[in-house]
Order: C-alpha cells, then structure tokens, then sequence
C-alpha cells in the first residue's frame, strides 16, 4: 500500500473506489476541482461551479480509478495543495468528450450546475460529503447546441450549451425551490 493510501487508511480508499464505480454504473466521468476552504466547496456544491471559460479541463482535472497516484494526487492536490476537493460526475454522452454544459451568467462567467456536483473530499478529515444537490438522473443531453465562443483573451474555443437557454434556467431554479 501507498505513503498516501495508508495516510487515508482503508475505508477511506474503499470509499473512493466505491464513488468510481458508482460513476462507472451512472455512465459519468469523475473530475476532481480543488477550494481552498470548507465553506468555499459548500458554496461551489450548492450553488455551482463558476469559471472563466466553459470548459471543466480548464479548472478541473479528468480522474481514473486505474491512476497509480490517484491517493497522491488525492492527498497533495496538484493546484496549490488543496485539500477541499470536490467530485464532479458528468455524463460522458454529453458535449464534446463528457465536457458539460455550462450556463452563462450576466456577468461573463460561465456556471456548471450544482446538479454535477457529486460531493465533496475532505483530505484533513479523510471523508466524503455528498452534495444533496447532486442529480444522477439530471438529463440535459437533447438541449446541446454546440458553438464557438471568444474568451477575455481572444482565443476561440467550442463549447456545448444549452438551445434554450431560458428553459434550462427555469428548470434549474425550479429545481432550486424544492430544495
């Protein structure tokens, strides 16, 4: 066994491989976004994932069970050392490679649902919190519309988002008022 999978101790490792293989039944890739703090990760939970640019590559890292260093990398998160991780599933028939579909907010940045947010990873007190946010059966996949979007620096990027926009933010804060 691993330095960091013995730091984490055996349930702990048994509860990842258990939120990979939930994924795996779910169809859904497992990124990892780092916070650096606990009230920022609930925040990100409940509320969503705000970024510059539509793209969860660009703030979030792609994980795989089978990753040697998968509890290294758990353990010392490669962004700054973070040590509030949270767990992103995201179906892998939507967009462009499982990348999501982002909403765009007023003001420029772009925002993942909370609906992808699967949990959070506390690294100091080695557990996992669910997001009771997260939709497993969350099903956006027949409003993609792919386009080209110009980020702040100019550079072009392709992106999926939703044809309705107004649909899917009536149906998000829908969502948001039974919670």
């Amino acid at each position: 066994m691993s330095s960091a999978k013995e730091y984490f101790g055996t349930d702990f490792v048994k509860k990842i491989y258990e939120m990979f293989e939930r994924a795996e039944q779910e169809g859904k890739f497992v990124f990892i976004h780092g916070a650096p703090s606990p009230d920022d990760a609930i925040n990100i939970a409940l509320n969503g994932l705000e970024c510059d640019y539509p793209e969860l590559l660009y703030t979030a890292e792609l994980m795989n069970k089978n990753d040697k260093l998968l509890f290294e990398k758990l353990k010392s998160w490669p962004h700054w050392d973070l040590k509030y991780l949270l767990t992103i599933f995201v179906p892998k028939s939507s967009g462009k490679g499982g990348i999501p579909i982002w909403n765009e907010d007023s003001d420029g940045l772009f925002r993942l649902s909370p609906h992808f947010i699967n949990g959070i990873i506390d690294v100091n007190k080695k557990s996992i919190v669910k997001n009771p946010k997260y939709d497993p059966l969350k099903n956006i996949e027949a409003t993609i519309e792919d386009r080209s979007f110009e980020t702040k620096t100019g550079k072009f990027i392709q992106i999926s988002l939703p044809q309705n926009e107004l649909e899917f933010y009536e149906e998000d804060s829908q969502d948001d008022e039974r919670d």
